[in-house]
């Protein structure tokens, strides 16, 4: 009884797996991916003064800033779009970078408390 119990685990498992793998080929892999000439990107400019220019999208949402004042972005915080600016465009390819930094405040700082040691500032 145990061995047909865990023969019949098995079979559902080999069964679901087959399932996934074979879903993948029907939407899941299709390219989303845009194109970025489709949105008339462009790479940064800078004038005779030295002022760069970026072009910036918008897309994903995060808690970024402190929107019910208690000092602290977090999941009690309103999500906000978050703004990416345009580094280098080459052909298709667009080379993107948040404008803001959510990582020092959203990853690094809580490991630090969490480890309550210093760790080595991996992002600048």
């Amino acid at each position: 009884m145990k061995q047909h119990k865990t023969t019949l685990k098995r079979s559902i498992a080999i069964l679901m797996t087959l399932a996934m793998v074979l879903s993948l080929p029907t939407g899941i892999t299709t390219s989303r991916q845009a194109q970025a000439a489709d949105y008339g990107l462009n790479n940064p400019t800078t004038d005779s003064n030295g002022v760069t220019t970026w072009d910036c999208v918008y897309f994903g949402n995060y808690w970024q800033n402190d929107t019910n004042g208690d000092g602290v972005a977090d999941e009690n915080d309103a999500k906000q779009p978050i703004k990416w600016r345009v580094l280098s465009v080459d052909g298709d390819d667009a080379f993107l970078l948040a404008d803001q930094n959510w990582m020092q405040d959203h990853i690094i700082n809580p490991i630090r408390m969490l480890l309550g040691r210093l760790v080595p500032d991996a992002v600048g």
